[in-house]
């Protein structure tokens, strides 16, 4: 573990984990649905104004595997070797099922 650590894993992490926050940030502005983004590094909640499972079915058809946890929140707690374009992948998947559920 250590080894993978000084292998740039955790300085990986923190890049991802700043990237997720900020476009996270823009997707709650976004979509009124949203009612607040929490967390840290890559271990995100966002909490809705709606059930939040619908949203998770509707992301794993898409490819993106997130899951809700109570009732109105989306979990996302991705790899620590996620890189900053899958960031962006992924927030773009959570940005269309955002605006689906509005919709």
């Amino acid at each position: 573990v250590l080894e993978a650590l000084e292998d740039g894993v955790l300085a990986n992490a923190v890049r991802a984990g700043e990237r997720l926050g900020e476009r996270l940030d823009e997707l709650a502005h976004k979509h009124a649905i949203v009612k607040e983004v929490r967390g840290r590094g890559l271990m995100r909640g966002i909490e809705l104004d709606r059930p939040a499972r619908p949203l998770v079915e509707r992301a794993l058809g898409y490819g993106l595997i997130i899951n809700a946890t109570a009732g109105t929140v989306v979990r996302i707690l991705p790899p620590l070797v996620l890189t900053t374009a899958e960031v962006d992948e992924g927030c773009a998947v959570i940005d269309r099922v955002l605006a689906e559920a509005a919709a």
